[in-house]
């Protein structure tokens, strides 16, 4: 919650009526302008090094003249991945389900939001089967992520699949980022409960993503 100063704010007429317009705020994270009245607006905020914000404001309705206030919070681009919660297969299979559709359907609007960053979809498996296998299953996995995603309209440029199978287990981190604990195959197999256990090989059987790119900000698209 520290003051982002030089962040772009494009203001978007939702209806198409008006033409964006373009603002940066100042060096305490101010902004400001005069609205246009009857208007819906679609306000995006970008810095480079951090993920987009988005909302919604509105002059209709308002009868006189009065200060709207909007907040933004952007959350630093972090160094490694991210997983993304939710997303289930069917057993020793890369079709995805349903839910994970509406997972992956959130996914694609972030990229939408973020339209100057490139990523990289990983999927990784636990460490119970051959390792070749794992590996093709987890390539499999993380393609049939991708597929869907450029069906819906991100451009394949943008995303690239990985599988990593059982190569690279959970790491558990402290409050500092400082690795405490690997969930290898070793380390698992010493916890003293079957669900300790089930629930470590859960965490490996894990699909996420990683920003691997970040393009100039062109504004709202």
């Amino acid at each position: 919650k520290i003051p982002l100063p030089n962040t772009l704010i494009t203001f978007k007429d939702v209806a198409g009526d008006i033409q964006p317009f373009y603002l940066i705020s100042d060096e305490n994270g101010n902004y400001s302008s005069p609205l246009s009245e009857d208007v819906d607006y679609y306000l995006k905020t970008q810095k480079n090094k951090y993920f987009a914000d988005a909302a919604s404001i509105s002059t209709k309705g308002l009868l006189e003249s009065q200060e709207l206030v909007k907040d933004f919070y952007l959350a630093i681009i972090p160094t490694g991945e991210i997983v993304i919660q939710g997303i289930e297969y069917d057993y020793n299979k890369a079709t995805l389900r349903q839910q994970s559709k509406k997972v992956l359907d959130e996914l694609y609007d972030f990229l939408m939001l973020n339209n100057n960053i490139s990523i990289e979809v990983n999927s990784h498996t636990d460490c119970r089967g051959g390792d070749d296998y794992n590996m093709k299953l987890s390539v499999a996995r993380a393609k049939s992520c991708v597929d869907y995603l450029i069906e819906k309209g991100i451009v394949p440029e943008r995303i690239v699949p990985i599988g990593y199978g059982e190569t690279r287990p959970t790491e558990i981190k402290d409050s500092n980022g400082e690795v405490v604990e690997v969930y290898t195959e070793k380390f698992i197999s010493e916890m003293n409960s079957f669900n300790k256990q089930e629930a470590a090989h859960q965490r490996n059987r894990r699909t996420a993503f990683s920003v691997v790119k970040e393009g100039a900000i062109k504004g709202s698209q």
